[in-house]
């Protein structure tokens, strides 16, 4: 059964996490956090996929993490004056799941997918 990837607008991302969302050449969109001069958090989701990827690259250009999953079914982002979460919920029928990032005030990865 096919579920529709409810994504905040633009704006209410913006907001929340001070990365604005820009398209890239594959229509997906990509927030970009810096942590220093060199070290970047990528996130990207493209909505007609049902996809999101979280590219963590080092200072020395060393990718820490790289994940990438289909099946998204909603997108939120939650903002407090303690830490900034995106959170990725995921149904692929027989399993579901969700992805959390926390981008403030460092980098946390939490990811869940049960059967």
């Amino acid at each position: 059964m096919y579920r529709e990837f409810t994504v905040p607008d633009e704006l209410e991302i913006f907001e929340k996490t001070d990365a604005w969302p820009e398209m890239d050449e594959s229509g997906a969109y990509v927030l970009t956090f810096q942590y220093s001069d060199t070290e970047h958090l990528f996130f990207s989701y493209d909505v007609p996929g049902r996809s999101v990827r979280l590219r963590w690259v080092a200072e020395n250009g060393e990718t820490i993490a790289d994940v990438f999953r289909e099946g998204a079914t909603r997108l939120s982002v939650r903002h407090s004056p303690g830490e900034t979460l995106i959170v990725t919920d995921f149904d692929m029928g027989e399993c579901n799941g969700s992805l959390v990032l926390r981008t403030r005030p460092r980098v946390k990865v939490s990811d869940q997918l049960l059967f």
